[in-house]
């Protein structure tokens, strides 16, 4: 029977090395969480950006009311919010936009009524100036796809009623 010991034998070249990996192992990982925080930040800035740039679309229309899209197009499930513009062209002090709206089904088979939308009802304009107003809109998994008919009907102060028909469409 033979006697066996083992040996670590651990010189100052590997302890060096394992020190420098660490060393570089968390150096990149601090890079790396740098980079994207930074991009988070940018994607934030960048959909800002686009939310501005449609309401300043919006805002070259000549309706005293409207709103932003012609069609929609939403998956199940999910939430989209989209803009309307309100104006009070001068002929009184305030106008009291007073909103209402009504949803159809086009496609058979597709319970429009289990669209959410969610606005501020009464919106109040001064003379001469503009209000953008946000219009959420929201879906459930038990709603099935198909397209329907969304008609926002606006009254002011005077009775005038404006209204503004668009399409969903679920898929």
């Amino acid at each position: 029977m033979h006697n066996k010991k083992a040996a670590v034998v651990i010189t100052i070249e590997t302890i060096v090395i394992i020190i420098l990996a660490t060393i570089f192992l968390g150096l990149s990982l601090m890079i790396v969480g740098y980079i994207f925080h930074e991009m988070g930040i940018n994607v934030t800035d960048m959909f800002l950006s686009i939310q501005q740039q449609r309401i300043q679309t919006l805002k070259l229309s000549e309706e005293s009311f409207d709103i932003e899209w012609s069609v929609l197009e939403i998956g199940l499930d999910n939430k989209k919010t989209i803009f309307m513009l309100f104006r009070n062209p001068g002929a009184s002090e305030k106008a009291v936009w007073t909103l209402n709206h009504k949803i159809f089904n086009i496609s058979s088979g597709t319970d429009c009524n289990n669209i959410l939308l969610s606005y501020n009802k009464d919106v109040t304009v001064n003379n001469k100036d503009e209000v953008i107003q946000p219009l959420n809109i929201q879906t459930n998994k038990n709603i099935t796809a198909g397209t329907c008919l969304f008609e926002m009907q606006a009254a002011d102060s005077s009775n005038m009623i404006k209204t503004q028909t668009r399409i969903i469409n679920l898929k």
